[in-house]
Formats: structure tokens, sequence, C-alpha cells
């Protein structure tokens, strides 16, 4: 499998089944899934590098043209706007959020073992970054009931709110253990941050030191014999300086590109596909190879993002992105956040009013906003008619299922299975 570099992966959804087709340089390796999917016959690519957009612009580590020198160039040439910075190679840029594409060390950097932090340089300098929030996979503890992987991963509310915690932990963990837990270190010597001092033992890195954390306290006397728990993190922690200082020697990449995800977007979607939206929102921090979007509005105004992943966090599909220097001496302004004020009509009993043309919800019902559907406020469902739980599952999972559950007894699974394999081989020799 090495020796070939993987090209494309196509998924093929047929009736229950879902089968894979992997394409190394045009030989087709098959894997075949038979699990319950939609009814339906579908075919994505997915991470094709046909939906790929290249821009020369998009600087590699060992390119040339990777320099300050050729960068005045291209834009005393109008060849990139003048907003347009280099990206970095070196073993700090996924800290500081401008790596290249090809940056070795990015190698070396698992997701998964990454959180995010909010780092505060002062009251007016912030920004995301990324946050080491577990140990590594191969570390074991040199003594028998260590407590330091516990401690450095477990935490009540980080596996619930992930991308919005750095903006709600001083007012949701209430456990001074919590506390202590969620009390950021930082690298002397990797300037990486760890979310607590035992996830730098556990990746060997003792040379820390702490966040500043502003404390509120009940009394002078911290020594009470009868509450020894005197004082609680009521503000945000500040960052030591390290990193402010690190921070001011690299190119300020926030002038005029958007460099975060859209809240609304992750809440959304985040219970839907957690790994994929907790991913491409690390992935809109690490990265600096800014794309553009045009406005839908005023085609000659551009939105920038720092990188595709930021576009695609922000509900900007891949079609829609553009090279850099399509947004030379164009406007350019932040993306929309299509905020607005309401409320809903809550006369139940003869039906809940909305919209522009005041039309009205059944009898019993109310029309909720936020999925702009009517509902009834008080459902009964007789036994006899409660779904199956295959059918609730794929309600939840979003996915309407044509067949009931006695219909669907009519299909033979193995059937099926051999259907897809069909369709798959037919489907390679069109593409191959």
């Amino acid at each position: 499998m090495n020796d070939y570099i993987c090209k494309s992966t196509y998924k093929i959804v047929i009736g229950l089944t879902t089968t894979f087709a992997i394409m190394f340089d045009h030989r087709f390796v098959l894997v075949l899934l038979c699990s319950i999917s939609q009814l339906a016959i579908t075919i994505e690519t997915l991470d094709s590098e046909h939906n790929k957009l290249s821009c020369q612009e998009h600087f590699k580590c060992d390119s040339p043209d990777r320099a300050p020198d050729h960068l005045q160039f291209l834009k005393l040439n109008s060849s990139v706007p003048n907003w347009y910075e280099l990206c970095n190679c070196d073993p700090y840029c996924h800290i500081f959020g401008d790596c290249c594409a090809d940056a070795p060390i990015l190698q070396y950097v698992r997701l998964s073992e990454w959180s995010f932090v909010k780092v505060r340089l002062s009251s007016k300098i912030t920004y995301m970054s990324l946050m080491k929030s577990k140990c590594p996979r191969e570390w074991k503890s040199p003594k028998p009931n260590s407590v330091i992987k516990e401690r450095c991963e477990s935490n009540s509310m980080s596996s619930m709110y992930d991308y919005l915690m750095p903006d709600l932990e001083h007012m949701l963990l209430m456990d001074s253990d919590d506390e202590f837990s969620n009390w950021h270190v930082t690298s002397r010597e990797t300037l990486i941050t760890y979310r607590n001092i035992y996830c730098g033992i556990c990746n060997s890195d003792h040379q820390v030191e702490s966040w500043n954390q502003r404390l509120r306290c009940l009394s002078s006397d911290k020594n009470s014999p009868n509450d020894p728990i005197r004082c609680t993190s009521a503000y945000y922690q500040t960052s030591p300086e390290l990193i402010g200082k690190e921070k001011l020697k690299r190119t300020p990449l926030q002038n005029k590109v958007y460099s975060s995800c859209n809240v609304g977007w992750y809440k959304i979607n985040v219970q839907k596909r957690r790994d994929y939206v907790l991913d491409t929102a690390k992935k809109c921090l690490i990265y600096y190879e800014p794309v553009v979007v045009r406005d839908s509005k005023n085609k000659n105004k551009f939105i920038v993002f720092k990188n595709k992943y930021c576009a695609m966090c922000n509900d900007y599909d891949q079609t829609v992105h553009e090279c850099p220097s399509q947004a030379i001496d164009s406007l350019t302004q932040v993306p929309a956040s299509f905020n607005f004020v309401t409320n809903y009509d809550t006369n139940y009993e003869r039906g809940s009013s909305y919209g522009a043309n005041n039309e009205s919800c059944e009898m019993g019902q109310v029309y909720s906003p936020l999925t702009n559907v009517c509902f009834k406020l008080d459902r009964t469902v007789a036994s006899s008619d409660a779904p199956a739980p295959t059918d609730k599952l794929h309600k939840l999972a979003g996915i309407n299922h044509p067949l009931s559950s006695s219909s669907a007894s009519i299909y033979s699974f193995n059937t099926i299975c051999i259907m897809s394999l069909i369709l798959t081989l037919t489907f390679i020799h069109k593409f191959a």
C-alpha cells in the first residue's frame, strides 16, 4: 500500500450496502462494507485531487519563491494582493497557525491529541490556537496505578463543548480538581501549550510555565481549617510572556484574513459529524494557505479565508473557493453571519403564525424558527405506532428510509452485497 500514491477514494452507496473503491496509481483496491445506510445509489468523491484548488501563490516549504523578497516582487507586480503573507515551515508553525501545507512538523501532529485554547496576550490581542490535551498512545507510566494520564485527559466539560470551551471554561468548571486540571502550562522548549501539568509530564515535557489565572476568593484567609477550598477561577487565563514574544516575531496574519469557524456551523453540525467538524476546525487553525470567496451579493467583493478549511467551516463549499490572486485590488470583507433577532407566536390553540405572508400552523402546533417547521407541543405516540429502533436511528441521522421493517425483510443481505459488488466492478471498468 505504501508503494502507491492514493489518488482518490470513491464511495458507492447502494441499498443497505456501502462499498469503497480506492485507486492507487490507477489500481483499485475494493473494500466491501455491508451496513445499514440509505436506500439510494450515489457516488461521492472523497478527498479527490480533482476538487483541489491549485494556486501558484500557495508556496511549498522547498520552493525558492517562498522568500520575502520574491513576495514583495509579486505584490509590486500585482500578482498577489497586498495582504498576502508567507507561510512557515518551522517547528512552531502549527502552534501559531501559519504552516505551509507540507510543513515537516505536521507529520507528527495527531489531531486527536489536540484541543482548542484561546491565547490572550492582552485585553485586545487574542487568538485561537491548539493545545495538547492527551498523552501519546505509546506512553506508559513508570509507576503502577499512576493518575497522570487520567488527570491529563479527563474533563467533565471539554468533550461536550470542544471548540466553545475556551470561552466558557471559567464559568462552567465548578470543581476545584477540574479547575486545576484545566490550568494550562506552556513548554519553554517547544512552546506547546498543554491542558495541564499532567499532560506535560506524559508528553515528556518537564520545562513548562503555568498560565496566569485570576482567582476569586471568599476571604483573605486561604488556610481556613474548616474550609480549605477558598478560591475559584472566575476569569479567563492569560498566556505567559514567552508565547507573546515569539508571536511578535512572526508575520501578523490577522490582517484581512478570516481565521475562525462560524459558531453556528459548529453547533449545527458537531453532533452529526463530530470528528469531521473538529478536524476541520483544527485544520483551520493550523494552515496558512489563503482562499477567497466571491460575495454572492456583490461580485466585486471577496471574503478572504486563511485556508480552505476556514472557508468550509463558515459554510462555503470548495466549489466556490478561488485563488487569492483573483482578489487583487478588490474590496474584502468578513463572511456574513446571518444574525437576526426574532421571536415566535406562542398561540398554539389556533395554530402559530409565521413568515412574511402570515402563514399558520395547524391547531395545537407552534412554529420553530430554529428548524422552520411546525410541531405539536403535546405529542402522544401509541405503542403500535412507535417507530422501530432502526427507523429512529435513521431519523436521528437525517435519513429518510422508505422501507418499513416488514418490507425490508424481503431483501436478502447477501443479495444486496452481491449487487453492490457488481455495481462497483461496473464503476471501476468505466473509470479505470
